[in-house]
C-alpha cells in the first residue's frame, strides 16, 4: 500500500493531538492518507481544497472547522477577493443564512468587513423606489383600463340583449 502518511504536517486537530492514533491505528493512517489528499497540493492547490472544506463546514453549521479550513486557506495562498467570492457562490446555492456565517468568518479572519459606498446606496435605493412608483402607476392604469372594459362589456350585454 505505500509509505505511512505524515501525521504531523496535515490540518487536522485530531491528528496532530495522537488522539485518534492513540485508539486505533489503522483508522489513523487511513485518515492521514484521506487528509494527505485534500490537505496538499495536487490536481487542485491546496488553498482550494482548504477553501471546499470550509464552504462545507459552513453549509453544515460547523463554525470551528470553518474557521480552521477557512484560516488554513489564507495560509496556503486564498485571497481576499476569491474568499468574497466563494461566500457569493455559498449564497447562491445554500442562503443567507450560511452566506452569512461564511461572510463573518472572511472578515474576521482576513480583518476587514466588506466595506459598503453609502453613495451607491442611496442610488440604488433611489432606483428601487422610482421603480416601486413606476410598476404602482402602471398598475394602477391597468387596473383601470380593466374596469373600463368591464363597464364597457356590461353595457355591451345591456344593450344587446
Amino acid at each position: 500500500m505505500g509509505e505511512n502518511a505524515d501525521h504531523k504536517t496535515l490540518g487536522s486537530q485530531v491528528l496532530l493531538s495522537g488522539e485518534i492514533a492513540a485508539k486505533s491505528q489503522k483508522f489513523a493512517e487511513g485518515y492521514a492518507r484521506l487528509r494527505d489528499v485534500t490537505d496538499r497540493d495536487g490536481a487542485l492547490p491546496a488553498w482550494a481544497k482548504a477553501l471546499f472544506m470550509a464552504s462545507a463546514a459552513a453549509v453544515k453549521g460547523h463554525d470551528q472547522l470553518l474557521h480552521e479550513e477557512l484560516r488554513r486557506s489564507k495560509e496556503l495562498g486564498l485571497s481576499l477577493n476569491d474568499a468574497r467570492g466563494a461566500a457569493l457562490t455559498v449564497f447562491i446555492s445554500r442562503g443567507e443564512e450560511v452566506y452569512s456565517r461564511f461572510t463573518a468568518a472572511v472578515n474576521e479572519i482576513y480583518n476587514e468587513a466588506i466595506k459598503i459606498d453609502l453613495k451607491l446606496c442611496r442610488i440604488l435605493n433611489l432606483t428601487v423606489t422610482v421603480v416601486l412608483n413606476i410598476s404602482k402607476v402602471i398598475l394602477d392604469l391597468y387596473l383601470r383600463m380593466l374596469n373600463s372594459w368591464q363597464t364597457m362589456l356590461l353595457e355591451h350585454l345591456k344593450v344587446t340583449y
